[in-house]
């Protein structure tokens, strides 16, 4: 385990190509924040309103299922911070992204890039001009 502000430092030390000075935060919008909840509710709001209707005697299900949801928007406002994306001096691509509370930082060089799709859908467009982003990296196959 390394403190969170030693890693560049170390990546620096161990890769060419990464920065050495520590990545700047971006900041995250309302909307993205809101998106990630809002998707993380989107499968537990109808299974808790059935696990309700089925066991509505018992209000040990009912304080279960507010723990679950709190769960669930504590995580979808975790992961809409946390999601971002960025190209660092041009030669490494930063992606962020969250689940269950724990930061995933993937960091691409970018001449191991394949290709990049961008995938939006209209109301994406329109809104809130975000977009998903894949990143196809290149592995090379090694025979032994």
């Amino acid at each position: 385990m390394v403190k969170s502000g030693a890693v560049d430092h170390y990546l620096s030390q161990w890769l060419p190509n990464f920065p050495s000075k520590p990545i700047k935060k971006t900041n995250s919008s309302t909307y993205q924040i809101l998106t990630m909840i809002r998707n993380g509710l989107f499968w537990t709001l109808p299974l808790d309103a059935v696990l309700i209707y089925v066991f509505q005697r018992l209000p040990l299900v009912v304080l279960l299922v507010l723990l679950v949801l709190s769960f669930v928007v504590g995580a979808g406002w975790y992961k809409g911070k946390a999601t971002t994306a960025q190209v660092v001096n041009g030669q490494v691509l930063v992606l962020k992204t969250a689940k269950n509370y724990e930061t995933i930082t993937t960091y691409i060089a970018w001449d191991k890039i394949q290709s990049l799709s961008i995938k939006q859908s209209w109301w994406l467009a329109r809104r809130s001009q975000r977009a998903h982003l894949a990143v196809v990296v290149l592995i090379p196959v090694r025979r032994f």
